[in-house]
Order: C-alpha cells, then sequence, then structure tokens
C-alpha cells in the first residue's frame, strides 16, 4: 500500500494481524467513517487525546527543573514557595487532607528532588499527596483570573488564618511567577496569567514598637 503515512502496515507473513487490520478497516467503512485521504486510514485513528498536565505535576517539574542550580537556602524558599501557593490550586474531591499535612508533604517530599528520588514517602505523606495528585487544577485552568487572584489571596494568609507576614508573601511571588514562566517556555500556557491580573501585595507594617525606642534619657546619653 504505496503512499502511506507513519502508521506501521501489518507485514504479509502476520496472516493474524494483518486480518484483524483489515476487519477494522471494514468495520469502519461501514459506520460511514471519514478515511484520511493522506494515510488511507480512518481519520479519527490519527486523533490524539490531549495530555492534561496539572499544577502540582508541572510544580514538581518546576522544583527539578530549578534544584540543580540552587543554593540550599534559595532551594527551602522555593520549596516552601510552591507548598504554599499548591494547595489553593485544587478541588474539593473526596476528603480533603488538612492543611498542615498537604503543606508538610510538599515541602518535605514533593518539592524536595533529593528526598524524593531516595525515598519512598511514609503512608501520611503517600496519602497527602494522591490527593493532590486527583484534585489538583489542570494547568490550563489557570489561565482564568479568577483562580490566579484566588491563589495570590491565598499566599496572603497563614495556615491558622491569620495574615501572612509581607515578606513571606514577597517570597512566594517570584516563585510562583517563575512556575508559570516556564510552564510558558513549554507551550503548556499561552502566557503568563499573572500579567493579567491587578494585584498588589500587602505592604510591611511600618508601626515602630515602643519597646524598640530609646527613651529620652537613654538618647541623651547615646548622644553624650
Amino acid at each position: 500500500m504505496a503512499g502511506r503515512g507513519p502508521r506501521q502496515v501489518p507485514v504479509v507473513h502476520d496472516r493474524p494481524l494483518a486480518d484483524s487490520y483489515r476487519a477494522e478497516l471494514v468495520r469502519a467503512t461501514r459506520k460511514g467513517t471519514r478515511f484520511d485521504p493522506a494515510t488511507g486510514e480512518p481519520a479519527a485513528w490519527a486523533a490524539l487525546e490531549p495530555v492534561t498536565v496539572t499544577w502540582y505535576q508541572h510544580a514538581v517539574a518546576y522544583a527539578e527543573m530549578k534544584w540543580l542550580y540552587l543554593a540550599p537556602h534559595s532551594r527551602a524558599s522555593l520549596a516552601d514557595a510552591l507548598a504554599t501557593v499548591t494547595p489553593l490550586l485544587t478541588r474539593e474531591t473526596g476528603r480533603r487532607p488538612p492543611d498542615g499535612m498537604l503543606r508538610a508533604a510538599l515541602y518535605g517530599h514533593a518539592f524536595n528532588p533529593r528526598q524524593r528520588r531516595s525515598r519512598a514517602p511514609d503512608p501520611v505523606t503517600a496519602s497527602a499527596l494522591d490527593w493532590l495528585a486527583r484534585a489538583s487544577l489542570p494547568l490550563s485552568q489557570l489561565s482564568d483570573p479568577r483562580i490566579i487572584r484566588t491563589a495570590l489571596d491565598g499566599l496572603c494568609t497563614r495556615l491558622d488564618g491569620s495574615p501572612a507576614a509581607a515578606d513571606t508573601i514577597a517570597a512566594s511571588g517570584p516563585a510562583f511567577h517563575g512556575a508559570l514562566g516556564y510552564a510558558v517556555e513549554l507551550g503548556l500556557l499561552p502566557a503568563n496569567p499573572l500579567g493579567q491580573v491587578h494585584w498588589r501585595a500587602p505592604r510591611a507594617a511600618s508601626t515602630v514598637s515602643p519597646a524598640a525606642v530609646a527613651s529620652p534619657a537613654q538618647v541623651r546619653v547615646i548622644l553624650a
């Protein structure tokens, strides 16, 4: 069959395989299936199922890519930032593990390539990561500014519900931006969605504690 595409035609001496292949063609013909003129096969055979990449999968790959080039302190900062934002990019499915358990599993295992390659997770960690693998949003959904805003707002809150420190928020932002930029680089997102959201991180409190200010008597002594 000259002029066929890349699909391998069953060899002549493999009679059972050739018969099966012919039967599939006959069945497709009887159903009225549209054939591709270039391959001589049903067009549906060439259709590939789209591969869905979740934020969790991408974040693990991003940490793996960055790990080799980062100093130990920067590695810890990256793992902490990704462990903070990843639970925010999930849908409710099944029984959600406690936030502390999710964060510990992400920080201590998922975003620590050395740990992940050398040791299997304990049952509690494995359970948390299994939930994340099922509940993590598809990366394509992060093009929705509402989802991005929800994640950014979540970065401003600690696990106990209290406001996060401004420097913690400032450290998480670049890691989130970098991971999304890596998704654009890989062709998984058309553009970095952070550029579509007009959002500003809270500023650090400028109030000075009276306990940290010298008294008038101490100032006079210092000046003297």
